[in-house]
């Protein structure tokens, strides 16, 4: 029988400092998932827990954890309120949360093994949010994978955990990318690279992304830059009535990402239709 590990009743206890840092990404080999439902995700995705802290009053939900997911034997760490509160990066803790191996970005190929991928490139993005939302839309539309530059929000903070419900464990994410260098590469290797503007020379809907693409996103204050935007083989905008401007970064990767989507699952429709 395992020990139980021993009840944890001080906010300055070493463990829960070590804690704080994987929350705030001091410490960037882990990943701090908070609530079951996350910590399903993440177990669910195959990677390897290392902790589970929680209040004693969530020793049911532990043991069902441990029975689903065959994880015996991962330790237990049992705290108290005051210092889940403490550790914790909601206002309202669920009173479980887990430590777990950070997905590195190696176990994918250098270039996506498919004929025709299609890549999100989300550059200098800032708000947990937005990024969360990003990677959640682009598992529900097919990217192949998402990269994201230098000075761009950490895929795996706990805010973004959040706010992708467990998608950035299952696409393919690489991080810290120069710019310049991922356009090369992809202009390289014949992706269309589409860069996603206000002023965009066409209109979303009205380009094919029925080949090697890469959509380019820019900041939520300034986007893409006149000078990035020479690199890229197309600009897109988005039509809209009324005196918006613009939409959010998010709301706007949805509407092009579900364009590319619905093009690309007719014309397989299509093409299965042929073969048959």
């Amino acid at each position: 029988m395992k020990k139980e590990l021993k009840l944890i009743k001080k906010r300055s206890d070493p463990q829960i400092k070590h804690l704080r840092q994987i929350r705030d990404g001091v410490t960037k080999s882990y990943v701090f998932c908070e609530g079951v439902k996350l910590i399903e995700e993440y177990a669910r995705s195959g990677f390897s827990l290392k902790t589970l802290v929680c209040l004693k009053t969530m020793e049911g939900a532990v043991e069902n954890l441990k029975r689903i997911y065959h994880i015996d034997n991962v330790p237990v760490q049992y705290v108290t309120s005051e210092v889940m509160d403490f550790v914790s990066d909601l206002a309202s803790p669920p009173g479980i949360l887990a430590i777990g191996e950070r997905p590195e970005p190696s176990r994918f190929e250098p270039l996506p093994k498919e004929k025709f991928p299609l890549i999100l490139v989300i550059h200098q993005i800032q708000l947990p949010q937005n990024m969360g939302a990003l990677i959640r839309t682009a598992e529900a539309t097919g990217v192949t994978e998402v990269w994201t530059t230098n000075r761009t929000a950490d895929p795996y903070g706990p805010k973004v955990l959040r706010g992708s419900m467990g998608s950035v464990f299952r696409v393919a994410i690489r991080t810290g990318l120069d710019l310049h260098t991922a356009l090369k590469t992809l202009n390289s290797q014949h992706v269309h690279v589409i860069g996603a503007t206000q002023e965009g020379k066409r209109v979303y809907s009205g380009i094919s992304w029925i080949r090697p693409t890469a959509l380019i996103l820019g900041s939520e204050g300034s986007g893409l830059s006149i000078e990035e935007t020479k690199y890229m083989n197309d600009t897109i905008r988005i039509p809209m009535l009324g005196k918006v401007e613009s939409l959010n970064v998010g709301i706007a990767a949805a509407v092009c990402l579900f364009e590319a989507s619905k093009q690309r699952r007719t014309a397989l429709k299509t093409l299965k239709n042929k073969v048959k």
